[in-house]
Order: C-alpha cells, then sequence, then structure tokens
C-alpha cells in the first residue's frame, strides 16, 4: 500500500489547461453565515433561502495512538511534490460542473479572484490546497442517476441523470517514501505554518463536512441514506456559488439580484444536484457532492 489522501465533502477540482491535470483544491468556507445570506428562526439560508447546514473544513490522519485532526479554515495546504497532480480522462465527467449549471441562461462562471477573497479572524472564502505531483483518480461512482437542476434539459424534455463520483483519492507515482503536507495560515492570527509528515502506507482525509470531527469510517463509505420525498436535492452543494464570480456581466451583478431577476429558468433558486426518490430507496449517497471547473 502506497500514501493515500482521499478528499470528501463541498469541494471543487480545478483542472488545468487540457482537462488532465488538477492544479489546485478547493473548500468553500461553508461555517456560519453564508455570503449574501441571511439567518431567520430557521437557521442559515444560502442566497436563494433554501437551507444552508454548516460545513467544516479539515484533515484527518489515522494513528494507532489516537487519530489526528487538523482544522482548515482559512489554511493554504501544499504538498512537497512537483507538478500538478495527473488525472485521467474519466475525470472530469465524474463530478457535477457547477460552471455548466448555468450556461444555459448564458451566465458564464468564473473562480472568484484572490484579491475578491476577504481574510477575516475566522477564515476565508476558501481553503486551498494544491495537491502537487501525484495521480487523482475518482472514486467509484454512486448508482442512483443525479441531474443538475436547471441544466440537464433540452428542447424542454428532462436530460437523463447520471452516476456521480462522492469523493476523490490522491496517490503518488512511483514510490514516495513520505510526504511533507505544510499548511500555512492565511487569516488574521498569522499562526507559523505547520508541516506534516506522512509515511509509506500512510493514509489521510481531507474533508468538508456537516460534522467537524468525522471517523476514518464515515470518510471511508457512502453509508447515509437521507429522508426523501419527491426528489432528494444536494442544498449543500450550493456553498460553492462562494467560490464563483459571474463572468463579463454588468445586470444584476450580485447572486440576490440575479436570483431576483426571475432570469433563470423562472425560477428563485441556485442548481443543484437532485435525484428521483424511487431511484434512492436502494442506494446509498455521500451527504454532499463534489464539483470540477475545467481549463483554469
Amino acid at each position: 500500500m502506497a500514501i493515500e489522501i482521499v478528499f470528501r465533502g463541498v469541494a471543487m477540482f480545478v483542472c488545468g489547461r487540457g482537462n488532465t491535470t488538477v492544479t489546485k483544491v478547493l473548500f468553500p468556507n461553508a461555517e456560519g453565515k453564508p455570503d449574501e445570506g441571511t439567518k431567520d428562526t430557521d437557521g442559515f439560508k444560502h442566497a436563494d433561502k433554501t437551507r444552508a447546514t454548516p460545513h467544516y473544513a479539515g484533515l484527518l490522519i489515522p494513528r494507532p495512538d489516537g487519530d489526528e485532526y487538523h482544522k482548515l479554515l482559512g489554511v493554504d495546504v501544499n504538498f512537497i511534490s512537483t507538478g500538478d497532480a495527473i488525472v485521467d480522462g474519466t475525470f472530469i465527467d465524474s463530478f457535477p460542473s457547477l460552471k455548466k449549471a448555468t450556461n444555459r441562461e448564458g451566465y458564464e462562471l468564473e473562480l472568484l479572484p484572490l484579491d475578491k477573497e476577504e481574510p477575516s479572524v475566522d477564515g476565508r472564502v476558501a481553503t486551498r490546497i494544491k495537491p502537487l505531483g501525484g495521480r487523482l483518480t475518482a472514486l467509484e461512482k454512486i448508482q442512483a442517476p443525479f441531474s443538475i437542476d436547471g441544466h440537464h434539459t433540452k428542447d424542454d424534455e428532462d436530460i437523463p441523470g447520471r452516476p456521480y463520483s462522492p469523493g476523490a483519492k490522491w496517490t503518488p507515482v512511483g514510490t514516495l517514501p513520505s510526504l511533507d503536507i505544510v499548511l500555512t495560515d492565511r487569516t488574521a492570527q498569522h499562526k507559523p505554518p505547520k508541516t506534516i509528515t506522512l509515511g509509506r502506507d500512510s493514509k489521510a482525509f481531507f474533508y468538508n463536512f456537516e460534522n467537524g470531527i468525522p471517523t476514518q469510517a464515515q470518510l471511508e463509505h457512502v453509508d447515509h441514506d437521507p429522508p426523501c420525498e419527491g426528489h432528494l436535492i444536494d442544498h449543500d452543494w450550493k456553498w460553492l456559488y462562494g467560490l464563483m464570480a459571474r463572468k463579463n456581466t454588468t445586470d444584476h451583478p450580485n447572486w440576490p439580484e440575479w436570483l431576483k431577476s426571475g432570469r433563470f429558468h423562472r425560477r428563485h433558486e441556485f442548481p443543484a444536484p437532485k435525484a428521483r426518490c424511487e431511484d434512492m430507496r436502494l442506494v446509498s449517497v455521500s451527504t454532499c457532492f463534489q464539483t470540477v471547473l475545467g481549463d483554469e
């Protein structure tokens, strides 16, 4: 067994030109109040007023003497290796595309520039992870066909959903006796960098979960059967809109104004993965989907 790192939870894989590498993995800041959202007696809301459950970014390393956890809010993560992470030809098709979800309305999305992120004591818009070197492969896809609401239609007919992966796995190419991972604090606290060494045959988990301290079993197994009436919609996925900006547009410049305009499919909700309940009865699903952004 080689070094293995698993990515789970709300995340965006940013692919380089040609979609043959991943340059970074982004975790949205999903703690506390959502950007441009509201808080009422029903709890946190996304900008489209749908339920927003807080998520917590972290790193779990199973150790013989007890699991090791690191909180990642406001932290940059770098693998001390060389080159971008290689992916196979099917990687970009293994995750829903947030960028494509709104293009049916002609709104192109682009990654929020670094200078538009607002550092704070608590954290930033995203935890940025650079999985340098090695290879990223999608975990086995779930069996239920999911679609992206607002995108997967053509000529007023539904485009059939397809199964997506609940995460990805990074492994080194060739023999690697150890891997150093450096955590750099980017908040106003300016904590000194921390280096974590993974030895041969180590396993680690980067996650962005509702549970701030998930177990290894919860990160390794997709075993959650959520209650479902009509459709199952992954509202947690909507945290990812906090990583994106609308490109080359002056009308309705922010998300609430865009949603209120009603131009998006005559609705006022963000697109998100959904599946029919009848497809979910015998299928376990992850707590939330990841997404991929091609051609950085």
